[in-house]
């Protein structure tokens, strides 16, 4: 997993060599994931890696379980909080206004999940459409709300065979030898809108 998210890194960092813009860094937060964020922008493309871990949900998952009495290992904490997302977003800034701006991009995903009861592990990627709208609150300070529509869906309505070209799936399981379209709304939630905050270096 670790191979997989410097992967998706020094891809987001080579993509940007073919712009001259402004970095900008910050975090992001999605319904289950806090990030870290880099954003290279260009005059009318830009490109944003993310990466990073369910601190919040995690943290209130092990302070509800101490507060119950029940007992939690080391591994099991772990296994809250070591679950990583990657994100890479390729965007066309639609609109780009000093205070607001419009942008259409195509994104990337990631995730990793356990299961609890069995303890195997699987990993989801999809790929889909990105819309996101920026405020800038000075020259450095900005934030960002984004959401996405991964094709999986859409292509699964016309054909299950097609739908597997906009899906990446694996899971130690050997039991499970395929994958249906259930298994994607975890991450389709989780990247369903991303709002982060970025300061301009």
């Amino acid at each position: 997993m670790k191979k997989l998210i410097i992967a998706m890194i020094i891809v987001a960092v080579a993509c940007t060599s073919v712009f001259a813009g402004d970095l900008s860094i910050g975090v992001s937060q999605n319904y289950m994931h806090t990030n870290i964020i880099a954003d290279y922008e260009g005059n009318h493309f830009g490109v944003e890696g993310a990466a990073g871990i369910p601190l919040i949900s995690g943290v209130f998952s092990l302070i509800n379980s101490s507060s119950k009495g029940e007992d939690i290992s080391f591994g099991d904490a772990l296994g809250l909080l070591l679950l990583p997302d990657a994100t890479v977003n390729g965007y066309w800034k639609v609109v780009d206004g000093k205070v607001f701006g419009l942008r259409l991009g195509l994104q990337g995903d990631v995730i990793t999940m356990i299961n609890p009861e069995d303890k195997y592990f699987s990993m989801v990627g999809l790929i889909g459409m990105s819309l996101g709208l920026n405020f800038k609150f000075g020259e450095r300070f900005s934030a960002n709300l984004t959401g996405t529509l991964p094709f999986a869906f859409p292509l699964y309505l016309i054909s299950e065979d097609l739908s597997k070209y906009a899906i990446f799936y694996y899971t130690s399981n050997p039991e499970k030898t395929g994958w249906d379209v259930f298994m994607i709304v975890p991450l389709f939630i989780n990247q369903f809108a991303r709002l982060s905050f970025k300061w301009s270096i």
